[in-house]
Protein backbone atom coordinates (compact mmCIF):
# COMPACT_ATOMS: atom_id res chain seq x y z
CA UNK A 1 0.00 0.00 0.00
CA UNK A 2 1.20 3.32 -0.81
CA UNK A 3 1.46 5.92 1.99
CA UNK A 4 -1.14 8.84 1.76
CA UNK A 5 1.32 11.64 3.38
CA UNK A 6 -0.04 14.76 4.72
CA UNK A 7 2.58 17.57 5.26
CA UNK A 8 1.38 20.45 7.46
CA UNK A 9 3.58 23.63 7.12
CA UNK A 10 2.60 25.84 9.95
CA UNK A 11 3.51 29.79 8.60
CA UNK A 12 2.86 30.74 11.91
CA UNK A 13 2.79 34.67 11.60
CA UNK A 14 3.18 34.56 15.28
CA UNK A 15 5.75 32.01 17.12
CA UNK A 16 8.02 32.65 20.10
CA UNK A 17 11.85 33.40 20.44
CA UNK A 18 14.88 32.01 21.18
CA UNK A 19 15.62 32.67 24.93
CA UNK A 20 19.19 32.22 26.27
CA UNK A 21 17.74 31.63 29.91
CA UNK A 22 16.85 29.57 31.95
CA UNK A 23 13.09 28.54 31.86
CA UNK A 24 11.08 30.90 34.12
CA UNK A 25 7.58 30.56 35.59
CA UNK A 26 4.94 30.84 32.91
CA UNK A 27 7.25 30.85 29.96
CA UNK A 28 8.41 28.52 27.05
CA UNK A 29 11.98 26.45 27.77
CA UNK A 30 14.39 28.01 25.08
CA UNK A 31 13.31 27.41 21.30
CA UNK A 32 10.07 26.99 21.99
CA UNK A 33 7.89 28.54 19.16
CA UNK A 34 4.88 30.85 19.97
CA UNK A 35 4.75 35.14 20.00
CA UNK A 36 6.50 36.97 21.93
CA UNK A 37 5.34 40.36 23.57
CA UNK A 38 6.58 43.45 24.74
CA UNK A 39 4.74 46.44 25.79
CA UNK A 40 5.41 50.15 26.56
CA UNK A 41 3.19 52.99 28.27
CA UNK A 42 4.16 56.52 27.63
CA UNK A 43 3.04 60.02 29.03
CA UNK A 44 5.69 62.35 30.84
CA UNK A 45 8.02 59.15 31.48
CA UNK A 46 8.28 55.64 29.91
CA UNK A 47 7.04 52.56 31.22
CA UNK A 48 8.32 49.24 30.19
CA UNK A 49 7.22 45.36 30.64
CA UNK A 50 9.93 43.99 32.45
CA UNK A 51 10.28 40.49 33.42
CA UNK A 52 13.43 38.93 35.84
CA UNK A 53 16.24 41.32 37.30
CA UNK A 54 19.64 42.15 36.15
CA UNK A 55 20.97 39.63 33.35
CA UNK A 56 17.57 37.48 33.24
CA UNK A 57 15.86 40.77 32.47
CA UNK A 58 13.39 40.60 30.01
CA UNK A 59 11.64 43.07 28.32
CA UNK A 60 9.59 40.35 25.70
CA UNK A 61 8.38 37.33 26.69
CA UNK A 62 6.54 34.32 25.17
CA UNK A 63 2.42 35.19 25.25
CA UNK A 64 0.62 31.70 27.00
CA UNK A 65 -1.91 30.98 29.65
CA UNK A 66 1.08 32.09 32.02
CA UNK A 67 2.06 34.93 30.78
CA UNK A 68 -1.04 36.58 29.47
CA UNK A 69 -2.54 37.42 33.18
CA UNK A 70 0.83 39.29 33.62
CA UNK A 71 0.58 41.30 30.43
CA UNK A 72 -3.19 42.35 30.81
CA UNK A 73 -2.18 43.18 34.72
CA UNK A 74 0.65 45.60 33.52
CA UNK A 75 -1.57 46.94 30.99
CA UNK A 76 -4.72 47.44 33.98
CA UNK A 77 -1.91 48.73 36.10
CA UNK A 78 -0.02 51.61 33.64
CA UNK A 79 -0.73 55.06 35.44
CA UNK A 80 -2.19 58.17 33.60
CA UNK A 81 -0.20 61.47 33.60
CA UNK A 82 0.45 64.85 31.20
CA UNK A 83 2.78 64.62 28.65
CA UNK A 84 3.32 62.49 25.32
CA UNK A 85 6.80 61.22 24.75
CA UNK A 86 5.27 59.46 21.85
CA UNK A 87 8.79 59.85 19.32
CA UNK A 88 10.79 58.08 22.89
CA UNK A 89 7.96 55.34 23.24
CA UNK A 90 8.59 54.17 19.30
CA UNK A 91 12.37 54.73 19.72
CA UNK A 92 12.68 52.82 22.78
CA UNK A 93 10.68 49.90 21.25
CA UNK A 94 12.47 49.48 18.51
CA UNK A 95 15.57 49.50 20.59
CA UNK A 96 14.25 46.85 22.69
CA UNK A 97 13.47 44.34 19.86
CA UNK A 98 16.84 44.85 18.18
CA UNK A 99 18.49 43.86 21.39
CA UNK A 100 16.37 40.99 22.34
CA UNK A 101 17.41 37.78 21.82
CA UNK A 102 15.64 36.45 18.75
CA UNK A 103 15.07 32.65 17.33
CA UNK A 104 16.08 31.55 13.56
CA UNK A 105 12.53 30.96 12.36
CA UNK A 106 11.88 34.54 12.95
CA UNK A 107 9.71 35.33 10.37
CA UNK A 108 7.99 38.86 11.70
CA UNK A 109 8.73 41.81 14.14
CA UNK A 110 5.89 44.36 14.61
CA UNK A 111 5.58 47.79 16.31
CA UNK A 112 1.54 48.58 16.74
CA UNK A 113 1.84 52.27 18.47
CA UNK A 114 -1.67 54.14 19.87
CA UNK A 115 -1.60 57.83 20.15
CA UNK A 116 -4.68 60.38 21.05
CA UNK A 117 -2.27 63.66 20.64
CA UNK A 118 1.47 65.00 19.58
CA UNK A 119 4.37 64.64 20.88
CA UNK A 120 5.33 66.55 24.00
CA UNK A 121 9.00 66.26 25.56
CA UNK A 122 10.41 63.56 23.60
CA UNK A 123 13.32 65.55 21.66
CA UNK A 124 14.74 66.40 25.32
CA UNK A 125 15.71 62.81 25.73
CA UNK A 126 17.53 62.85 22.52
CA UNK A 127 20.32 63.94 21.20
CA UNK A 128 18.39 65.81 18.25
CA UNK A 129 18.16 69.85 19.14
CA UNK A 130 13.70 69.77 17.78
CA UNK A 131 10.78 67.11 17.72
CA UNK A 132 10.99 67.26 13.99
CA UNK A 133 14.96 65.89 13.45
CA UNK A 134 13.49 63.42 16.20
CA UNK A 135 10.69 61.77 14.50
CA UNK A 136 12.59 62.28 11.14
CA UNK A 137 15.41 59.56 12.97
CA UNK A 138 12.61 57.25 13.97
CA UNK A 139 11.01 57.47 10.57
CA UNK A 140 14.39 56.15 8.82
CA UNK A 141 14.83 54.06 11.17
CA UNK A 142 11.79 52.11 10.63
CA UNK A 143 11.96 52.61 6.67
CA UNK A 144 15.79 51.55 6.47
CA UNK A 145 17.06 49.36 9.58
CA UNK A 146 16.06 45.55 10.25
CA UNK A 147 15.39 43.70 13.30
CA UNK A 148 17.52 40.68 12.98
CA UNK A 149 17.42 40.88 9.44
CA UNK A 150 13.83 41.72 9.21
CA UNK A 151 11.79 44.95 8.10
CA UNK A 152 10.51 46.22 10.81
CA UNK A 153 6.62 46.26 10.24
CA UNK A 154 5.01 49.46 12.10
CA UNK A 155 1.63 50.45 12.68
CA UNK A 156 0.41 53.60 14.15
CA UNK A 157 -3.46 54.22 15.34
CA UNK A 158 -4.45 57.75 15.93
CA UNK A 159 -7.34 59.07 17.59
CA UNK A 160 -7.25 62.88 17.75
CA UNK A 161 -8.19 64.10 21.01
CA UNK A 162 -9.51 67.75 21.68
CA UNK A 163 -5.92 69.35 22.41
CA UNK A 164 -4.76 68.70 19.07
CA UNK A 165 -5.09 72.12 17.28
CA UNK A 166 -2.49 70.83 13.84
CA UNK A 167 -4.48 68.07 12.59
CA UNK A 168 -1.81 67.98 9.71
CA UNK A 169 1.31 67.45 12.04
CA UNK A 170 -1.31 64.33 13.88
CA UNK A 171 -1.24 62.81 10.31
CA UNK A 172 1.88 63.32 9.30
CA UNK A 173 3.62 61.53 12.55
CA UNK A 174 1.48 58.78 12.25
CA UNK A 175 2.43 58.37 8.74
CA UNK A 176 6.00 59.04 9.95
CA UNK A 177 5.74 56.16 12.58
CA UNK A 178 4.35 53.30 9.70
CA UNK A 179 6.06 50.96 7.78
CA UNK A 180 3.16 52.30 5.09
CA UNK A 181 0.72 54.68 4.20
CA UNK A 182 -1.72 51.81 4.89
CA UNK A 183 -0.46 51.46 8.29
CA UNK A 184 -0.80 54.69 9.40
CA UNK A 185 -4.97 54.97 10.40
CA UNK A 186 -6.64 57.67 11.58
CA UNK A 187 -9.61 56.89 13.99
CA UNK A 188 -12.60 59.01 15.37
CA UNK A 189 -13.52 57.02 18.98
CA UNK A 190 -12.51 54.09 20.84
CA UNK A 191 -14.64 51.70 18.97
CA UNK A 192 -12.75 52.03 15.96
CA UNK A 193 -9.48 51.40 17.80
CA UNK A 194 -10.49 48.69 19.32
CA UNK A 195 -11.40 47.19 15.58
CA UNK A 196 -7.94 48.06 14.51
CA UNK A 197 -6.34 46.59 17.09
CA UNK A 198 -8.27 43.31 16.60
CA UNK A 199 -7.89 43.89 12.47
CA UNK A 200 -3.44 44.19 13.08
CA UNK A 201 -4.19 41.33 15.53
CA UNK A 202 -5.32 38.62 13.02
CA UNK A 203 -3.51 39.66 10.18
CA UNK A 204 -0.17 39.43 12.27
CA UNK A 205 -0.89 36.51 14.37
CA UNK A 206 -3.44 34.12 13.39
CA UNK A 207 -1.59 31.00 11.90
CA UNK A 208 -1.48 30.69 8.42
CA UNK A 209 -2.14 27.10 7.46
CA UNK A 210 -0.52 26.02 5.00
CA UNK A 211 -0.96 22.33 3.89
CA UNK A 212 0.22 20.08 1.07
CA UNK A 213 -1.47 16.71 0.46
CA UNK A 214 0.59 13.60 -1.16
CA UNK A 215 -2.06 11.03 -2.32
CA UNK A 216 -1.33 7.72 -3.90
CA UNK A 217 -4.28 5.92 -5.27
CA UNK A 218 -4.73 2.67 -6.97
CA UNK A 219 -5.51 2.67 -10.75
CA UNK A 220 -8.84 4.27 -11.49
CA UNK A 221 -10.98 3.74 -14.79
CA UNK A 222 -9.72 6.62 -17.37
CA UNK A 223 -12.06 9.51 -17.00
CA UNK A 224 -13.71 8.04 -13.81
CA UNK A 225 -14.86 10.73 -11.13
CA UNK A 226 -13.64 10.28 -7.69
CA UNK A 227 -14.11 11.96 -4.31
CA UNK A 228 -11.91 12.16 -0.98
CA UNK A 229 -13.94 12.94 1.98
CA UNK A 230 -12.40 14.36 4.86
CA UNK A 231 -15.34 14.24 7.26
CA UNK A 232 -17.26 10.98 6.74
CA UNK A 233 -16.96 7.86 9.10
CA UNK A 234 -18.82 5.33 8.10
CA UNK A 235 -18.56 3.64 3.91
CA UNK A 236 -22.06 4.83 3.29
CA UNK A 237 -22.96 5.93 0.16
CA UNK A 238 -25.21 8.59 1.25
CA UNK A 239 -23.04 9.91 3.91
CA UNK A 240 -20.86 10.56 0.99
CA UNK A 241 -23.09 12.01 -1.41
CA UNK A 242 -23.73 14.56 2.12
CA UNK A 243 -20.13 15.20 3.04
CA UNK A 244 -19.52 18.95 3.94
CA UNK A 245 -15.69 18.43 3.32
CA UNK A 246 -14.57 16.85 0.25
CA UNK A 247 -11.97 16.54 -2.46
CA UNK A 248 -13.58 15.83 -6.68
CA UNK A 249 -11.55 14.76 -9.27
CA UNK A 250 -11.31 13.08 -12.66
CA UNK A 251 -8.65 10.88 -13.23
CA UNK A 252 -6.80 11.52 -16.92
CA UNK A 253 -5.91 8.06 -17.88
CA UNK A 254 -2.81 5.07 -17.23
CA UNK A 255 -1.37 6.78 -20.31
CA UNK A 256 -2.08 10.38 -19.04
CA UNK A 257 -2.52 10.28 -15.47
CA UNK A 258 -3.61 13.59 -14.70
CA UNK A 259 -6.01 14.14 -12.48
CA UNK A 260 -8.66 17.25 -13.14
CA UNK A 261 -11.50 19.27 -12.69
CA UNK A 262 -10.33 19.43 -9.27
CA UNK A 263 -13.54 20.80 -6.57
CA UNK A 264 -12.74 21.38 -3.27
CA UNK A 265 -15.94 21.90 -0.85
CA UNK A 266 -15.71 22.70 2.34
CA UNK A 267 -12.10 23.28 1.57
CA UNK A 268 -9.74 26.13 0.45
CA UNK A 269 -7.62 25.00 -2.54
CA UNK A 270 -5.99 25.97 -5.88
CA UNK A 271 -4.78 23.55 -7.86
CA UNK A 272 -7.63 22.38 -10.84
CA UNK A 273 -5.08 19.89 -12.20
CA UNK A 274 -2.50 17.69 -10.96
CA UNK A 275 0.25 14.89 -12.90
CA UNK A 276 0.43 11.88 -10.94
CA UNK A 277 3.78 10.22 -10.95
CA UNK A 278 3.66 6.33 -10.58
CA UNK A 279 6.28 3.48 -10.21
CA UNK A 280 7.29 0.72 -12.63
CA UNK A 281 5.97 -2.28 -10.60
CA UNK A 282 2.63 -0.89 -9.03
CA UNK A 283 -0.73 0.39 -10.21
CA UNK A 284 -0.55 3.31 -8.06
CA UNK A 285 -0.46 7.26 -8.60
CA UNK A 286 0.30 9.77 -6.27
CA UNK A 287 -0.81 13.67 -6.34
CA UNK A 288 0.72 16.50 -4.21
CA UNK A 289 -1.91 18.40 -3.48
CA UNK A 290 -0.80 22.22 -2.23
CA UNK A 291 -1.91 25.16 -0.12
CA UNK A 292 -4.64 23.89 0.99
CA UNK A 293 -6.47 24.38 3.71
CA UNK A 294 -9.95 25.10 6.11
CA UNK A 295 -11.96 28.29 5.28
CA UNK A 296 -10.91 29.73 8.39
CA UNK A 297 -7.16 28.52 7.87
CA UNK A 298 -7.13 26.21 9.87
CA UNK A 299 -5.68 22.58 8.61
CA UNK A 300 -7.95 19.87 7.09
CA UNK A 301 -8.52 17.19 9.60
CA UNK A 302 -7.37 13.77 8.49
CA UNK A 303 -8.87 11.22 11.13
CA UNK A 304 -11.68 9.52 8.41
CA UNK A 305 -10.24 10.05 4.79
CA UNK A 306 -12.01 8.22 2.63
CA UNK A 307 -11.57 7.13 -1.26
CA UNK A 308 -14.81 7.29 -3.58
CA UNK A 309 -15.53 6.57 -7.32
CA UNK A 310 -18.75 7.21 -8.88
CA UNK A 311 -20.49 4.01 -9.44
CA UNK A 312 -23.02 3.36 -12.44
CA UNK A 313 -25.89 3.92 -10.70
CA UNK A 314 -25.01 7.65 -9.84
CA UNK A 315 -23.78 6.62 -6.40
CA UNK A 316 -20.82 6.99 -3.94
CA UNK A 317 -18.93 3.81 -3.82
CA UNK A 318 -16.15 3.22 -1.14
CA UNK A 319 -12.74 1.92 -2.22
CA UNK A 320 -11.69 -0.16 0.25
CA UNK A 321 -7.96 -0.88 -0.76
CA UNK A 322 -7.42 2.79 0.34
CA UNK A 323 -6.91 3.26 3.59
CA UNK A 324 -6.73 6.73 4.62
CA UNK A 325 -6.65 6.24 8.71
CA UNK A 326 -3.50 3.91 8.26
CA UNK A 327 -1.59 5.31 6.02
CA UNK A 328 -1.51 9.10 7.77
CA UNK A 329 1.59 10.99 8.44
CA UNK A 330 2.04 14.68 9.81
CA UNK A 331 4.69 16.96 10.25
CA UNK A 332 4.83 20.36 11.46
CA UNK A 333 6.56 23.61 11.50
CA UNK A 334 6.45 26.76 13.28
CA UNK A 335 7.86 30.14 12.32
CA UNK A 336 8.58 33.31 14.85
CA UNK A 337 7.32 36.38 15.53
CA UNK A 338 7.93 39.23 18.06
CA UNK A 339 5.82 42.37 18.66
CA UNK A 340 5.80 45.52 20.97
CA UNK A 341 2.55 47.40 21.70
CA UNK A 342 2.94 51.44 22.45
CA UNK A 343 0.14 52.54 24.26
CA UNK A 344 -0.64 56.37 24.60
CA UNK A 345 -1.31 57.09 28.67
CA UNK A 346 -1.54 60.44 28.57
CA UNK A 347 -4.22 62.76 30.88
CA UNK A 348 -5.39 63.94 27.62
CA UNK A 349 -7.45 60.16 27.02
CA UNK A 350 -9.72 61.43 30.09
CA UNK A 351 -12.51 59.20 30.65
CA UNK A 352 -11.37 57.02 27.49
CA UNK A 353 -8.41 55.54 29.33
CA UNK A 354 -10.28 52.31 30.22
CA UNK A 355 -11.45 51.81 27.25
CA UNK A 356 -8.17 52.28 25.90
CA UNK A 357 -7.03 49.52 28.81
CA UNK A 358 -9.83 47.50 27.42
CA UNK A 359 -8.89 47.49 23.54
CA UNK A 360 -5.09 46.36 24.26
CA UNK A 361 -6.13 43.64 26.20
CA UNK A 362 -8.31 42.17 23.61
CA UNK A 363 -5.66 42.77 21.58
CA UNK A 364 -3.56 40.59 23.89
CA UNK A 365 -6.24 38.09 24.01
CA UNK A 366 -7.20 37.89 20.17
CA UNK A 367 -3.92 36.85 19.96
CA UNK A 368 -3.65 34.32 22.79
CA UNK A 369 -7.24 33.03 20.92
CA UNK A 370 -5.90 32.80 17.71
CA UNK A 371 -2.44 31.19 18.24
CA UNK A 372 -4.18 28.55 21.17
CA UNK A 373 -6.24 27.47 17.99
CA UNK A 374 -3.60 25.32 17.03
CA UNK A 375 -1.25 24.75 20.36
CA UNK A 376 -4.47 24.13 22.53
CA UNK A 377 -7.14 22.25 20.30
CA UNK A 378 -10.46 21.31 21.13
CA UNK A 379 -10.30 17.33 21.51
CA UNK A 380 -13.97 17.21 21.54
CA UNK A 381 -14.95 18.16 18.31
CA UNK A 382 -17.25 15.89 16.76
CA UNK A 383 -16.99 16.78 12.82
CA UNK A 384 -16.75 19.77 10.68
CA UNK A 385 -19.59 21.97 8.71
CA UNK A 386 -18.54 24.04 5.83
CA UNK A 387 -14.93 24.00 7.31
CA UNK A 388 -15.86 24.82 10.78
CA UNK A 389 -15.96 22.67 13.42
CA UNK A 390 -18.90 21.25 15.94
CA UNK A 391 -19.18 19.47 19.12
CA UNK A 392 -21.84 17.15 19.33
CA UNK A 393 -23.01 16.94 23.18
CA UNK A 394 -25.17 14.65 23.25
CA UNK A 395 -28.25 16.78 23.49
CA UNK A 396 -31.63 15.20 23.05
CA UNK A 397 -32.32 17.33 20.29
CA UNK A 398 -28.80 15.97 18.95
CA UNK A 399 -27.80 20.06 18.15
CA UNK A 400 -24.66 20.55 17.14
CA UNK A 401 -22.66 23.49 18.52
CA UNK A 402 -19.67 25.55 17.08
CA UNK A 403 -16.16 25.02 19.30
CA UNK A 404 -15.50 28.97 18.72
CA UNK A 405 -17.80 32.39 18.24
CA UNK A 406 -18.54 33.91 14.92
CA UNK A 407 -15.53 35.90 13.92
CA UNK A 408 -13.08 33.47 16.52
CA UNK A 409 -10.05 31.42 15.48
CA UNK A 410 -10.37 29.57 18.74
CA UNK A 411 -12.47 28.87 21.59
CA UNK A 412 -10.48 31.18 23.33
CA UNK A 413 -11.22 34.21 20.66
CA UNK A 414 -14.18 36.76 21.54
CA UNK A 415 -15.13 37.09 18.01
CA UNK A 416 -17.02 39.73 16.71
CA UNK A 417 -20.41 41.54 17.98
CA UNK A 418 -23.61 42.29 16.24
CA UNK A 419 -27.46 43.96 16.10
CA UNK A 420 -29.70 40.95 16.59
CA UNK A 421 -30.80 41.21 12.74
CA UNK A 422 -27.69 42.79 11.24
CA UNK A 423 -25.01 40.73 9.70
CA UNK A 424 -22.55 43.23 9.65
CA UNK A 425 -20.01 44.44 12.30
CA UNK A 426 -19.94 48.08 12.97
CA UNK A 427 -18.48 50.82 14.94
CA UNK A 428 -21.66 52.42 16.79
CA UNK A 429 -24.43 50.25 18.26
CA UNK A 430 -27.04 52.84 19.24
CA UNK A 431 -30.56 53.02 18.64
CA UNK A 432 -29.76 55.57 16.12
CA UNK A 433 -27.88 53.25 14.00
CA UNK A 434 -29.87 50.09 14.01
CA UNK A 435 -31.08 48.81 11.05
CA UNK A 436 -33.21 45.55 11.23
CA UNK A 437 -36.90 46.81 11.60
CA UNK A 438 -39.00 43.40 11.02
CA UNK A 439 -39.96 41.17 13.90
CA UNK A 440 -39.75 37.69 13.05
CA UNK A 441 -40.23 35.41 15.86
CA UNK A 442 -36.88 33.55 14.51
CA UNK A 443 -34.20 35.47 12.54
CA UNK A 444 -34.63 34.01 8.86
CA UNK A 445 -31.56 32.91 7.58
CA UNK A 446 -30.64 36.26 5.20
CA UNK A 447 -31.07 38.14 8.70
CA UNK A 448 -28.79 35.51 10.36
CA UNK A 449 -25.50 36.23 10.72
CA UNK A 450 -24.14 33.02 11.25
CA UNK A 451 -25.60 31.83 7.99
CA UNK A 452 -24.36 34.74 6.55
CA UNK A 453 -21.14 34.09 7.68
CA UNK A 454 -20.19 31.00 8.08
CA UNK A 455 -22.99 29.25 5.32
CA UNK A 456 -26.95 28.14 5.51
CA UNK A 457 -25.86 25.01 7.31
CA UNK A 458 -25.13 27.36 10.65
CA UNK A 459 -27.79 29.59 12.82
CA UNK A 460 -27.81 31.43 15.69
CA UNK A 461 -29.45 28.83 18.43
CA UNK A 462 -33.34 29.32 19.76
CA UNK A 463 -34.34 30.06 22.79
CA UNK A 464 -35.95 26.83 22.99
CA UNK A 465 -32.46 25.47 22.15
CA UNK A 466 -30.10 27.48 24.42
CA UNK A 467 -32.81 26.15 27.42
CA UNK A 468 -31.73 22.59 26.63
CA UNK A 469 -28.29 23.76 26.69
CA UNK A 470 -28.53 25.01 30.00
CA UNK A 471 -31.04 22.29 31.24
CA UNK A 472 -28.92 18.85 30.50
CA UNK A 473 -25.52 20.17 30.76
CA UNK A 474 -23.30 20.80 33.74
CA UNK A 475 -22.05 24.31 33.55
CA UNK A 476 -19.45 26.36 35.54
CA UNK A 477 -17.29 29.30 35.31
CA UNK A 478 -13.58 29.05 34.68
CA UNK A 479 -10.61 30.34 33.07
CA UNK A 480 -9.40 28.68 30.12
CA UNK A 481 -5.82 29.78 28.61
CA UNK A 482 -6.09 33.09 30.48
CA UNK A 483 -10.03 33.77 29.12
CA UNK A 484 -12.84 33.39 31.53
CA UNK A 485 -16.01 31.92 30.57
CA UNK A 486 -18.38 29.29 30.90
CA UNK A 487 -17.77 25.46 30.30
CA UNK A 488 -21.12 23.75 28.87
CA UNK A 489 -20.18 19.43 29.80
CA UNK A 490 -22.84 17.78 27.97
CA UNK A 491 -24.47 14.31 28.66
CA UNK A 492 -21.89 12.13 26.47
CA UNK A 493 -18.64 14.37 28.78
CA UNK A 494 -17.90 16.23 26.13
CA UNK A 495 -17.85 20.20 26.43
CA UNK A 496 -17.82 23.61 24.64
CA UNK A 497 -16.42 27.00 26.32
CA UNK A 498 -17.73 30.53 25.92
CA UNK A 499 -15.82 33.27 26.46
CA UNK A 500 -16.75 36.29 28.45
CA UNK A 501 -16.85 38.37 25.61
CA UNK A 502 -18.96 40.82 27.02
CA UNK A 503 -20.95 43.44 25.21
CA UNK A 504 -21.00 46.54 22.91
CA UNK A 505 -23.46 49.26 23.85
CA UNK A 506 -22.65 52.85 21.53
CA UNK A 507 -19.47 52.32 21.15
CA UNK A 508 -18.68 50.96 24.97
CA UNK A 509 -16.95 47.72 25.17
CA UNK A 510 -18.86 46.48 29.00
CA UNK A 511 -17.52 44.24 30.91
CA UNK A 512 -15.23 42.09 28.76
CA UNK A 513 -13.28 39.63 30.28
CA UNK A 514 -16.51 39.32 32.93
CA UNK A 515 -19.61 38.67 31.68
CA UNK A 516 -21.15 36.56 28.72
CA UNK A 517 -23.71 37.71 26.37
CA UNK A 518 -24.88 35.64 23.39
CA UNK A 519 -27.76 36.24 20.90
CA UNK A 520 -30.92 34.06 20.72
CA UNK A 521 -32.59 34.18 17.37
CA UNK A 522 -35.77 34.57 18.92
CA UNK A 523 -37.66 37.50 19.84
CA UNK A 524 -39.59 38.70 22.89
CA UNK A 525 -42.94 38.19 21.58
CA UNK A 526 -44.12 40.73 24.24
CA UNK A 527 -42.18 43.71 23.06
CA UNK A 528 -40.58 43.60 19.48
CA UNK A 529 -37.98 45.87 20.30
CA UNK A 530 -35.95 42.90 22.42
CA UNK A 531 -34.79 39.56 21.88
CA UNK A 532 -33.57 36.81 24.03
CA UNK A 533 -30.36 36.38 24.99
CA UNK A 534 -27.89 33.98 27.18
CA UNK A 535 -26.62 35.76 29.75
CA UNK A 536 -23.81 34.48 32.63
CA UNK A 537 -21.44 35.77 35.32
CA UNK A 538 -19.70 33.97 37.95
CA UNK A 539 -22.61 32.72 39.43
CA UNK A 540 -25.55 32.47 37.43
CA UNK A 541 -26.67 31.48 33.57
CA UNK A 542 -29.93 32.74 32.30
CA UNK A 543 -31.58 33.20 29.40
CA UNK A 544 -33.22 37.12 29.21
CA UNK A 545 -34.52 39.63 26.89
CA UNK A 546 -31.85 42.78 25.48
CA UNK A 547 -32.34 45.72 23.60
CA UNK A 548 -31.99 44.60 20.00
CA UNK A 549 -29.45 47.07 18.94
CA UNK A 550 -26.73 45.69 21.21
CA UNK A 551 -23.33 44.34 19.64
CA UNK A 552 -23.36 40.81 21.42
CA UNK A 553 -21.49 37.65 20.72
CA UNK A 554 -22.78 34.47 18.33
CA UNK A 555 -22.24 30.56 18.91
CA UNK A 556 -23.82 29.06 16.10
CA UNK A 557 -25.37 25.46 15.92
CA UNK A 558 -25.84 23.66 12.70
CA UNK A 559 -28.74 20.38 12.53
CA UNK A 560 -26.92 16.81 11.46
CA UNK A 561 -27.10 15.42 8.38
Amino acid sequence: MKKFLIGLLFLAVGASLFSSCKKEEGEGKDGDSGIYVGIIGFNDKITEYKAGKGKKEKKMRLLNSGTQTEFESFIDGLEVSNGTKLYHAVRVAIDDIQAASLPDDLRNVSIITFTDGLDLGSYGESEYDSGDEYIQSISTRILNEKAHNLQINAYCIGMKGGDVGDEEKFRNDLQKLSSSTENAMLVSNMSEVNEKFKQIAASLYKENVSQSLALSIPLPEKDQQLRFTFDVSSNSPADASNSQMYIDFQFGGKSNPEIKNIVYHGISGSQTTIMGTTDDESYWYSYNFGNISLPDGNTVPTDNVKEWYLGGNGQWQINSEFDGGANVEVSTEKSSAAIFLVLDCSSSLGSEVSNMKNAAKNFIATLMGEHAGSGDTNTDISGYCNGHSYVDLGLPSGLLWATCNIGAGSAYGYGDYYAWGETTTKNDYSENTYTYTNNPDVLPNDADAASICWGSSWRIPTYNELEELINNCTTRYVTKNGVNGRMFIGPNGKSIFMPASGYITGSDYMYVGTLGRYWTSSINSDSGQRSYTLNFDTNNCVISSSGRNVGRSIRAVCTPQ
